[in-house]
């Protein structure tokens, strides 16, 4: 199978309402080794207002926004296009924290461009995180790769470090080709130096290698949060009865007496609260989960003895009452959230119908005046209202005078709203970010000042 290894450059770290400015790929072998690549640029999208931080970390300035070749809509179109012809025959798409970051901004712009948000894990295709892999060579074969180590200990994932410390170069961090190249040389790096953590990382980029994993009544389980790994022995408990990806794990060093015959109300604190006795992941995120044979003496050290975590996982597993209610607890647990007005936020509200796939489809392979009678035709109101911004940005002059003022106010407002409260960036919001970088001297002056004079007149 081969691989797609790819990295975004954006406008801010928000992934449901920044934008991609820079996608780069690599078509890769089944050993790693180059076969093709692209990187391509893409204009600020007009509602979308810059984060400086953003810009002063990737070295981006503004005219390289302005001037870019694309269009948003042009860039995706092309990535999702050169996706399609290089996953014909299946394919692992790596990215590096990619799976928290890169691939919510992917699914976002394919969702806002009525592309196929699920192009990376259908039709054969798996996705796979190689920070997650760097993360379980530290707790799973400490000794295979270096870690580099911040001031205060802790162990740094950042893509630039772990190169770094393991004699890869990265010529030009943060841009996405480099960054792209990076990552598969750290891929190889796991590959090779840490072939166990390899296999079962790659095993867990599927919902059905999970479901394998977590065939043994006792399994190891690890994440990191800030740098510090946090592991346990536990066993599978409970799924969401109304999302199978959503699974509960026990952790098998408390006893589960105490907790086998609680109310749903009363086992809710055990999942969510700061003291978790049952530990939440997702299949499709791929987790890391391990035999017990496959975990180094540290990891342990000061253990209870495998018969006693054999008989607390029999309990729970037999346990066909609390199962089911801690099932409940998950499925309940954003039940009480109200629905979002922001219409990126409503990417997940429910899939397409097979008619709409059909008009999104000729939607894009027609003209702009041809697209503008398409978009009238699709049903739900999400893409119908995206279809029309897009032509809005691409060709306003199509929709009738009343609908471009209402895109042009609705932006306007967007931009420069004083709402400090409002979940993107605004104009007011990042010249305050632009005043912070002059008081702390972490930014060139006169790149601060070209993004302060780029900001206002965008006000």
């Amino acid at each position: 199978m081969s691989f797609i290894i790819y990295d975004t450059e954006t406008s801010g770290i928000n992934t449901t309402f920044d934008q991609i400015f820079q996608f780069a790929a690599i078509l890769a072998d089944d050993n790693l080794q180059e076969i093709d690549s692209f990187s391509l640029r893409c204009r600020r999208l007009p509602h979308i207002v810059p984060s400086p931080g953003a810009l002063v970390v990737t070295g981006v300035r503004p005219k390289d926004i302005e001037e870019a070749p694309l269009s948003h809509y042009e860039m995706m179109s092309e990535v999702c296009k050169r996706f399609e012809e290089w996953s014909r025959s299946g394919a692992v798409f790596l990215g590096y924290n990619s799976i928290r970051f890169d691939e919510v901004l992917l699914r976002q712009a394919y969702y806002q461009n009525l592309l196929p948000l699920y192009q990376t894990n259908t039709r054969g295709n798996v996705r796979a995180d190689v920070m997650r892999m760097v993360q379980a060579c530290a707790v799973y074969c400490p000794n295979a790769i270096a870690i580099p180590l911040g001031d205060k200990g802790q162990a740094v994932f950042k893509l630039g470090e772990v190169a770094r410390v393991n004699g890869i170069d990265l010529l030009n961090a943060h841009e996405a080709l480099a960054d792209t190249r990076a990552t598969m040389e750290v891929a190889r790096l796991v590959r090779d130096k840490a072939p166990a953590v390899w296999k079962y990382m790659m095993q867990n980029a599927t919902k059905r290698g999970v479901d394998t994993s977590l065939k043994p009544n006792v399994l190891c389980f690890s994440d990191v949060f800030f740098g510090k790994a946090s592991s346990s022995i536990v066993t599978e408990a409970a799924r969401n009865p109304n999302d199978a990806a959503d699974i509960a794990l026990f952790d098998l060093s408390y006893e589960p007496e105490p907790y086998l015959n609680l109310s749903e109300q009363e086992l809710t604190p055990w999942v969510t609260g700061k003291v978790k006795i049952v530990r939440r992941i997702r299949s499709s995120n791929q987790p890391m989960l391990f035999p017990l044979d496959a975990a180094p003496d540290t990891f342990l050290d000061n253990r209870l003895d495998l018969s006693v975590y054999e008989a607390r996982a029999n309990l729970i597993r037999n346990h066909a009452a609390f199962r089911e209610t801690l099932g409940q607890v998950l499925s309940h647990r954003y039940e009480d959230e109200p629905p979002s007005t922001h219409i990126e936020e409503q990417i997940y509200d429910g899939f397409p119908t097979d008619t709409d796939l059909a008009h999104m489809r000729q939607f894009h392979g027609a003209d702009w005046q041809s697209r503008v009678g398409i978009s009238d035709k699709i049903q739900d109101k999400r893409f119908r209202q995206l279809a029309k911004r897009l032509i809005y940005f691409e060709k306003p002059d199509l929709l009738p005078q009343d609908m471009q003022e209402r895109f042009h106010e609705g932006i306007t407002k967007r931009m420069q709203t004083d709402d400090e409260t409002v979940p993107w960036m605004t104009i007011p919001k990042a010249l305050k970010e632009c005043g912070d970088f002059r008081k702390s001297g972490d930014a060139q002056p006169d790149l601060v000042d070209e993004i302060e004079g780029y900001l206002l007149a965008l006000a």
